[in-house]
């Protein structure tokens, strides 16, 4: 036969052998105590202690909650604005039950916490879309700025290009002119001096007769 739990008035119990009792874990105690005002003391060492009295709201709540009951339903039922709260009319439940609710208790809150953890996630991972995108749109912003600094910097080059190419033309068609007024003028006396020594005469008796005023 199942054993039934039993509770102690003298004595105080752990949050451990309180969270064997009802099935909540340690952080779901302390979350219940806090939002139900469950006065449990405390030791000197900051330690929550609990008593038959404490242990035995908390069972009639998590009956309660067990039920379907919300935590405002629960709030309301406490205030007496729902159905009286008689601590004495709850009948103490077997080890085993209080085992299997504890575990199932447990199921529930770890699959909480993972849903609670996925809202995380998808509130992170949306963070960080928006994120990314907003890098990317800065990232093809500075692409963009890049893009016309390249073509300034091109232009300008081409522009320092074609002058220094006009430059150098016409300074090779001033040296080329230049040239040529020099090669036309060492033809030009290429020619006379060509003219004076066909002027000159050529044998010795043109020479005697040049020198005489004579033809020959």
């Amino acid at each position: 036969m199942d054993k039934q739990l039993r509770l102690d008035s003298d004595k105080v119990y752990t949050s451990k052998e309180v969270s064997a009792y009802t099935g909540y874990n340690t952080n779901t105690l302390r979350r219940k105590c806090l939002h139900y005002k469950i006065e449990a003391p405390l030791t000197n060492g900051g330690h929550r202690r609990f008593t038959k009295q404490n242990i035995e709201m908390l069972l009639a709540i998590k009956e309660k909650e067990d039920a379907g009951w919300t935590q405002e339903r629960v709030d309301d039922w406490l205030k007496g604005e729902g159905a009286p709260l008689d601590i004495e009319e709850y009948t103490p439940k077997s080890v085993d039950e209080m085992r299997m609710e504890r575990i199932e208790t447990e199921n529930r809150e770890l699959r909480e916490e993972n849903e609670q953890f996925k809202e995380a996630i998808q509130l992170i991972s949306k963070k960080m879309d928006k994120q990314t995108e907003f890098f990317m749109k800065m990232f093809e912003k500075q692409q963009e700025e890049n893009q016309k600094q390249i073509k300034q910097l091109l232009n300008e080059h081409i522009e320092k290009r074609d002058h220094l190419l006009m430059t150098t033309i016409r300074e090779s068609q001033r040296e080329s002119q230049q040239t040529i007024k020099e090669t036309a003028a060492s033809i030009e006396q290429l020619a006379n001096y060509q003219e004076q020594m066909n002027k000159k005469p050529k044998t010795m008796r043109d020479r005697i007769a040049h020198w005489f005023g004579s033809s020959k």
